[in-house]
């Protein structure tokens, strides 16, 4: 099979099936934030690059249909418009597939997956101190933060005094 036979299976016609079901996954679970986005953008470039396919294909098709050849511009813009909605598909699809993966912990021996189990961790400590854009937070009873503080309690211990 060609490439480009490939990415027209790929692209757009496949995308047509592949939206939807994406869609379906990232609506029915639970994701963070940043899978939807990722997955609204990419369903949006899938849309974006199918509509431009069809669009260039019918230009194609009424230079053909009145017996001059197809302009070599909207040839190569066609054929770019095919690759980039068979990325976006694919991409959209690989989006799909890592959130349904990423919640849950699968264990595999020999390529072959053995045990699969919901993660238990907390999610929210996950990054550690890239969760939080300042860094960690400092402890509370540190030597450090609470100087002022320490030097307080000392001056009124009674066993300090004369």
């Amino acid at each position: 099979m060609l490439f480009g036979n490939a990415a027209f299976l790929v692209g757009p016609v496949s995308a047509l099936l592949m939206v939807p079901l994406a869609m379906a996954v990232i609506a029915v679970l639970r994701r963070p934030r940043w899978a939807i986005f990722a997955t609204v953008a990419l369903a949006t470039g899938v849309g974006v690059t199918w509509l431009a396919y069809w669009v260039l294909w019918w230009k194609a098709f009424d230079y053909l249909d009145a017996g001059r050849p197809v302009p070599s511009p909207i040839d190569v813009a066609s054929n770019i418009a095919m690759a980039f909605c068979a990325g976006s598909v694919l991409l959209l699809g690989a989006t799909a597939v890592v959130t349904i993966v990423a919640g849950s912990v699968q264990l595999s021996k020999d390529g072959q997956v053995i045990r699969i189990h919901p993660i238990r961790h907390d999610r929210a400590k996950e990054l550690g101190a890239f969760a939080n854009p300042q860094g960690r937070p400092r402890r509370k009873n540190s030597a450090a933060g609470n100087v002022a503080l320490r030097a307080c309690r000392l001056v009124r211990q009674p066993h300090f005094g004369p």
